[in-house]
């Protein structure tokens, strides 16, 4: 996430700006394809490519996906905030529409799927080979926590609000790699 995507309006909904979009192109998937090259072949190649790019999964993945995080931040919302949260969305409906829902899109087509194959397709995958999926999702947290430590610096100009930041994100990373772990082994 750059500088420019909190202060200014991007080309992108949301924070989906050009430059977070490249950092995990970039950053993540690209670097994992190379890897995978290098160490694989074609054939590890291949085999990356089609599990970044499966997308013929139960519908109940779909679901699972796409509507769980929406729903725990209403949840959440509503419990921090109480009602209004219900009825500002009740008021609001069609920004969902118009504004969120095309956000989500963008930040899941062009932000996670490129982060994910980097760090679910690759890094899991592999850690979880060699010590199952648990332990994988612990230490494939380590590196995406630490991953995101430079943006951080970049966006603050400083280190204790970087390691304040971190701190705060350590057990939502954590969830996020084992919630992702779990739906990566159970959609295949």
């Amino acid at each position: 996430m750059s500088q420019r995507g909190l202060t200014e309006p991007g080309l992108l909904p949301g924070e989906a700006t050009p430059d977070g979009i490249l950092e995990n192109v970039l950053g993540s998937a690209v670097p994992a394809f190379i890897v995978t090259a290098l160490v694989g072949g074609p054939v590890g190649l291949r085999d990356l490519a089609r599990r970044s790019f499966k997308w013929q999964v139960p519908l109940r993945w779909y679901a699972i996906s796409l509507l769980a995080p929406p729903l725990i931040l209403l949840l959440t919302a509503t419990a921090l905030y109480g009602r209004a949260t219900l009825r500002a969305l009740g008021q609001n409906w069609l920004l969902t529409l118009t504004s969120f829902l095309p956000a989500l899109v963008v930040m899941i087509v062009f932000n996670s799927v490129a982060e994910e194959i980097g760090w679910t397709g690759f890094t899991f995958a592999r850690l979880q080979d060699r010590h199952g999926p648990l332990r994988a999702a612990l230490l494939t947290t380590v590196f995406f926590w630490l991953y995101h430590a430079p943006s951080f610096y970049v966006e603050t100009r400083s280190w204790v609000a970087t390691a304040i930041i971190l701190g705060f994100l350590l057990l939502p990373h954590l969830a996020s790699r084992f919630i992702v772990g779990w739906l990566y082994n159970g959609s295949g």
